[in-house]
């Protein structure tokens, strides 16, 4: 056992488990190559590099297989049954704005829409920092309330703006339009209502 300067904090091989035991920290210089599984039972793990580009996390399969990949598996355990709305996992995208204050600029979140067994359903957010910091998600999938059905709910707040480039093919048969505007807005290809009649603008 090699004890430190700090009360506590020490390095100890365990010949039994054959493992290494370190209470406190452990600085390393150079590659380090593990043959075995890794568990890390800290609060946060931090990647830094000074380089332009990185650093980089690679997780790569070398299956000779169709069907193996690698996987990122965020999993979330509460010890007890969930409830609906219970987050699963976040992704935030983070930098800083013109004052040098940290910003969110993105975020990713997955969480739970249903968690009745035989009825399991979940929902899917992308989001964005629109114009005050705040995050907004723009992007919402959801799994919907019977099988094979996944709603999409596109935008974030009525003044959105939602652009198709190419062609956009409806495979339903209902297209709804709310709050069309009654009277020709003189805006080229905008849709108005002309008294339950559906027209379009020529500007």
């Amino acid at each position: 056992i090699f004890y430190g300067a700090t009360s506590g904090k020490k390095m100890q091989w365990d010949e039994s488990a054959d493992q290494l035991i370190v209470d406190g920290r452990l600085d390393m210089n150079g590659n380090v190559d593990i043959s075995g599984d890794l568990v890390v039972n800290g609060d946060n793990v931090t990647f830094q590099s000074a380089n332009a580009d990185d650093p980089i996390v690679t997780i790569k399969n070398t299956s000779n297989d169709t069907n193996d990949m690698a996987q990122l598996k965020f999993v979330k355990d509460r010890g007890a049954a969930p409830a609906a709305g219970t987050n699963l996992a976040e992704i935030y995208f983070v930098g800083e704005d013109s004052a040098q204050n940290e910003q969110e600029y993105g975020r990713i979140l997955c969480e739970i829409d249903v968690a009745t067994q035989g009825q399991e359903s979940g929902r899917l957010k992308f989001g964005v920092a629109n114009e005050d910091g705040g995050n907004g998600y723009g992007l919402i999938l959801t799994g919907g309330n019977a099988n094979d059905v996944v709603d999409v709910v596109v935008g974030y707040g009525a003044a959105s703006t939602t652009t198709v480039a190419g062609d956009l093919t409806t495979t339903g048969d209902v297209v709804m339009m709310a709050n069309l505007p009654t009277s020709d807005p003189s805006n080229a290809g905008q849709l108005w209502n002309d008294s339950n009649t559906l027209k379009i603008s020529a500007g």
